[in-house]
């Protein structure tokens, strides 16, 4: 048999990654990196793939798998999304992250960033809405060596758990950089969502 080439050989640990992820709702890349490496005893070969390459592979998984019930799934989550930023439209609602980009779980939760010089403001909306929630930090890259905390708030809406990092006006014109393509975040507005989800 003839060896396989690097390339093919990353392909192999980014296909397994992508079903130990989804299987064993992994979250972090690097774990899976190295579980699927062992699992293919492909540890020694410096042939692990880019986190982009496994989000490839993650969303190639949903579709061959669990096609038509990871739509719904989606959907679902991203309609939640559009519930609740529909809320907070005053404070300018982005969604980021796996609802964003179609690569979620049943277990993910839906990650909003949000425009405001005071969290104060937020806080008194969703309390006038009777929303409990819980104060974070969020820890972000802004770029290729800096990183930034960021205050957040975090609930459940329609059992579903909501992440909220707050930005001020000057920091919200700089998207984040993803920590799996190195490239600024994917930021979808609510008008933009509204047509995702045919409300």
């Amino acid at each position: 048999m003839q060896p396989k080439s690097k390339n093919q050989l990353k392909n192999m640990i980014a296909q397994e990654c992508a079903r130990i992820m989804i299987e064993h709702d992994i979250k972090k890349y690097y774990t899976a990196k190295v579980k699927a490496a062992s699992n293919l005893n492909l540890t020694h070969l410096g042939c692990l793939p880019s986190n982009s390459e496994i989000e490839e592979k993650l969303i190639d998984y949903y579709k061959l798998f669990h096609g038509e019930s990871h739509e719904i799934l989606i959907r679902k989550l991203r309609k939640t999304a559009f519930n609740i930023m529909n809320i907070l439209a005053f404070f300018e609602p982005l969604l980021v992250g796996p609802v964003a980009s179609g690569t979620a779980s049943s277990n993910s939760h839906v990650n909003i960033h949000l425009t405001a010089e005071n969290m104060e403001d937020v806080i008194i909306l969703l309390e006038s809405k009777n929303i409990t929630f819980k104060l974070i930090d969020k820890k972000l890259k802004m770029n290729n060596f800096d990183t930034k905390v960021f205050n957040g708030l975090c609930f459940i809406y329609e059992d579903t758990n909501i992440d909220l990092t707050i930005f001020s006006h000057t920091e919200k014109k700089h998207a984040p950089i993803s920590r799996i393509n190195n490239k600024p975040m994917v930021r979808v507005k609510l008008s933009a969502l509204k047509k995702q989800i045919q409300l």
